[in-house]
């Protein structure tokens, strides 16, 4: 594991899932919402919620897709290459404690605790800093990543995407290798 002071002088580069301490703060900071935007992440915490992913993988994870990405077309090649993960006979298991934990409400693993206590208040990044966000993102809203500067040491830039939701790299990747190979 990569410790923060391992990164002084680097550059990093963030693409806005949900993924990151900073952006983790940032989310769980603000999280929560109404509607379809709360299902995976309030109902997972349920018998009928944790059930519903085992059961109806192939038709629970295309309507979260859709839910976080409104607009977007998933290709028939891109869903059967994703749900191959699926199949996993733990992956229901694994991605219902992955939410759990993530908003406080099941145990991490005790090997880390000592990790996950000092980051409870995350340190500033101390790297030039990016995040690339989706104004249409249904599962970490937009404004989740607003007016987190202070969470930032060096240089940080938040770039919205316009009709971009949840998977950037999947829904716009052209504007985003221009992005960072120009």
């Amino acid at each position: 594991m990569i410790q923060p002071d391992q990164l002084e002088g680097r550059i990093a580069v963030g693409i806005e899932q949900g993924s990151g301490q900073a952006v983790d703060a940032a989310v769980s900071s603000g999280g929560g919402g109404d509607g379809d935007l709360a299902f995976d992440e309030a109902d997972l915490d349920t018998a009928r919620g944790r059930e519903m992913l085992e059961r109806d993988r192939r038709g629970f994870c295309p309507y979260l897709w859709t839910t976080w990405s409104p607009g977007w077309e998933i290709a028939d090649t891109d869903f059967d290459r994703a749900a191959t993960a699926w199949d996993n006979p733990d992956w229901a298991e694994i991605s219902a404690h992955a939410y759990l934990h993530r908003w406080g409400e099941a145990p991490g693993d005790p090997a880390y605790q000592d990790l996950e206590h000092r980051l409870a208040e995350p340190p500033p990044v101390r790297v030039p800093s990016l995040v690339l966000h989706g104004e249409r993102d249904g599962d970490n809203l937009a404004e989740t990543t607003e007016g987190k500067d202070d969470l930032f040491a060096e240089h940080y830039q938040r770039i919205l995407l316009p009709d971009v939701g949840h998977f950037p790299p999947r829904e716009a990747p052209q504007p985003q290798r221009r992005r960072f190979c120009a």
